[in-house]
């Protein structure tokens, strides 16, 4: 199993993973343990993370995943284990280009440890940019598994959609 493990790694494999792939060890049903804090990370989401903590589990069998905003089109995200109390950062927060995306930009279901991140991960993604990120989870947190690139619109498109948004809501404004 080990050794099946270690070759589906980034670069090893154009295959995209599934989420049957990487099945949880079944659904915790223990009593919840409390939030640990203890690195400075932690301390400072403090109020997100227990506010999360009490939450039913929704992700690989044992954890809350929660996120934040950071930003303008960029979320930050944490694991929390309902078993352990430990909790696990996306390293890099998510960035949310421009783009036509029709699914939602985490996916990730309550029996697989796979978790799937539609954007660019981190201010600077030079080496995959914007796309689809698969992690998995593991006991040390999260492990980016795979990535596919996906087609970002152009300035040009991007200032087309903005200047009709802006006519759409001077329009609904006007008719008010």
């Amino acid at each position: 199993m080990l050794l099946l493990f270690s070759q589906r790694g980034i670069s090893s494999s154009n295959q995209v993973p599934h989420f049957s792939d990487y099945p949880s060890n079944g659904v915790f049903d223990g009593k919840p343990a409390k939030v640990i804090l203890k690195t400075p990370d932690e301390k400072n989401y403090r109020t997100r993370l227990r506010d999360a903590s009490v939450e039913k589990i929704d992700f690989a069998g044992e954890y809350v995943l929660t996120y934040w905003g950071c930003g303008c089109c960029c979320r930050s995200l944490a694991a929390i284990s309902k078993k352990t109390g430990k909790v696990a950062f996306l390293k890099d927060p998510i960035i949310q280009p421009f783009a036509d995306i029709n699914e939602d930009i985490l996916q990730y279901r309550l029996d697989s440890k796979m978790l799937v991140v539609i954007g660019q991960l981190g201010e600077k993604d030079d080496s995959h940019g914007f796309g689809r990120h698969y992690f998995i989870m593991t006991d040390k947190g999260f492990k980016k598994i795979h990535f596919t690139q996906l087609p970002t619109l152009s300035s040009e498109e991007v200032g087309k959609r903005i200047r009709k948004g802006l006519d759409d809501a001077h329009k609904q404004m006007s008719n008010k």
